[in-house]
């Protein structure tokens, strides 16, 4: 079982000093995602990361960024979702679904998906979860295009539950970020993934 790690999506004081801790702390896969903000604003974000973690920071929206500072991949929303056939030889691609109807539908030039909310979401109020579980263990087993990260309500009490459904890794966000102590909830989530 893999694990993500999802930027909060404002910007905020000391955010690049803890990226930089959580990286040292073993954070294996860091998706940078700031809907709101402008390349440049990304791009001194990504400047103050020491360039030894770009290859473990994929980028929302930002297929320049990502070639740019040669990151490991690109993730695609919905206001990108054309430019998603566009080579990127080497890079991963990442792309964001609701529903399982969409999650089968994925082309095989998405390398990663997520899935959400699979549990009520902890970071954003009344985004609920609608999924049963026996059709997400049903749908999980035909999928071989991707692999699939439960992402919503992700805390560290549902990780066994999580691998029971079959899905190949977890995308944090909530849990780890309203913590008080972000470098322990990493180290806990990489424990139990194990």
């Amino acid at each position: 079982m893999k694990l993500k790690v999802l930027s909060l999506p404002d910007f905020f004081d000391g955010e690049a000093q803890l990226i930089q801790q959580l990286f040292e702390n073993g954070m294996p896969c860091f998706h940078l995602r700031k809907p709101a903000a402008t390349v440049e604003e990304i791009e001194a974000l990504i400047n103050k990361i020491d360039a030894s973690y770009y290859n473990r920071m994929i980028v929302h929206d930002q297929v320049e960024l990502a070639k740019k500072y040669n990151l490991k991949g690109v993730h695609f929303s919905f206001r990108t979702r054309n430019e998603i056939s566009t080579p990127l030889p080497n890079f991963i691609k990442s792309w964001s679904c609701h529903s399982l109807a969409e999650l089968a539908e994925i082309s095989n030039s998405v390398d990663d998906a997520f899935l959400s909310p699979v549990y009520d979401s902890i970071s954003k109020d009344g985004y609920l979860s609608n999924f049963k579980f026996n059709d997400i263990r049903a749908d999980l087993k035909q999928i071989n295009s991707c692999q699939v990260f439960a992402l919503g309500g992700i805390s560290i009490d549902k990780v066994e539950e999580i691998k029971i459904l079959g899905f190949d890794g977890i995308a944090v966000l909530g849990t780890l970020w309203q913590s008080t102590d972000p470098n322990t909830v990493l180290k806990q989530f990489l424990t139990k993934i194990k």
